[in-house]
């Protein structure tokens, strides 16, 4: 068999209310399982955060929208 394939999960940071800290550890993939923050400030936040892996990004129950041009 390959090797094994490592998740880094996080649901539910609400970064809107309080900042978070990135732990420091080997990962392959992220996902971010909803309500990370308001918006696309999300999104924002995953591409500064996680520039160089692949994300999945699943919206939340919170964000109403999450793409707006105004």
């Amino acid at each position: 068999m390959g090797e094994n394939l490592k998740l880094l999960i996080y649901s539910d940071l609400h970064i809107e209310f309080e900042d978070f800290t990135l732990t420091s550890i080997d990962y392959d993939v992220v996902i971010l399982a909803g309500d990370i923050h308001i918006k696309n400030k999300g999104l924002e936040w995953a591409i500064e955060n996680f520039p160089d892996k692949p994300v999945v990004y699943v919206l939340g129950n919170h964000p109403s929208t999450i793409f707006t041009n105004q």
